[in-house]
């Protein structure tokens, strides 16, 4: 969570900077902020989600692996 609001800080201060300098509008800058703020209840998800699938695909090995001991005996 800290990750995602993190890149939008970072998005404001570097976007920030391009909009005074005249490298793009303020517009252009809220639009690709609100985009952001678009992805980010999905890519909290997919980061909360990956340790999961690790942890359950770790389980199954080892799941898969008993049972074969238990068949080869």
């Amino acid at each position: 969570q800290s990750l995602i609001s993190l890149a939008g800080v970072v998005v404001l201060i570097v976007g920030g900077w391009a909009t005074a300098t005249g490298a793009m509008t303020v517009g252009q800058l809220l639009s690709f902020f609100a985009g952001l703020m678009l992805l980010r209840n999905p890519l909290h998800t997919i980061m909360v989600g990956v340790p999961r699938v690790l942890e359950g695909a770790q389980s199954l090995r080892r799941l898969m692996a008993f049972l074969e001991a238990e068949a080869e005996e």
